[in-house]
C-alpha cells in the first residue's frame, strides 16, 4: 500500500497498458488458477489487515469496528461466496435455439471482462455485462 500522486500522460499511458496485459495474462489462467489467485489475495490482505484498515480510515474516517465489519468481513464473505460458486455460475450454460437451425447448439459461455482501462470504456463496460458479441463494437468475448 502506497501513497498516490499525480501521474503524467506517459504514466497514465502506461499503466493503461500494463492493466491490458495484466488482463490477457488472466484470461489465460483457467477458472480453478483464477480462484486460487484470489483466494491467495484473500489471504495477503488478511495478513495485511490493520494496515488496510487504516488505510481505509484515513481515506473515510469511518470507526474502525465498522471498517473491520462493514468493509473487510464482507469482503471476505463475498469474496468467499462467489470463490465457492464460480464452477457453478461460470460454468457454458446451453441456450435454446432457433427453429430455423435443428442441429446447431448454442451456449453461453462465461470469459473474463477485458480490462477498464480500455479506449472504449463505455462500449467495454457494456459488452462485458452481456457476456456476447456485442453489437456496437462487433467485439467477440468469448475465450
Amino acid at each position: 500500500m502506497s501513497s498516490t500522486r499525480n501521474l503524467s500522460p506517459e504514466e497514465i499511458a502506461g499503466k493503461i497498458n500494463q492493466a491490458r496485459e495484466a488482463q490477457l495474462q488472466w484470461r489465460r489462467y483457467s477458472l480453478t488458477q483464477r480462484v486460487a489467485a484470489l483466494r491467495g489475495f484473500w489471504s495477503a490482505l488478511q495478513a495485511e489487515r490493520e494496515r488496510l484498515a487504516a488505510v481505509i480510515w484515513a481515506e473515510t474516517k469511518k470507526p474502525l469496528a465498522e471498517i473491520s465489519t462493514m468493509e473487510i468481513d464482507i469482503s471476505g464473505l463475498l469474496l468467499k461466496f462467489f470463490t465457492r460458486s464460480a464452477h457453478r455460475m461460470l460454468q457454458d450454460q446451453a441456450v435454446p435455439r432457433p427453429w430455423v437451425l435443428p442441429n446447431k447448439r448454442a451456449y453461453v459461455r462465461h470469459v473474463p471482462a477485458e480490462s477498464s482501462a480500455s479506449s472504449r470504456p463505455g462500449i467495454s463496460l457494456f459488452c462485458c455485462r452481456l457476456r456476447t458479441r456485442c453489437r456496437l463494437c462487433w467485439r467477440e468475448t468469448r475465450s
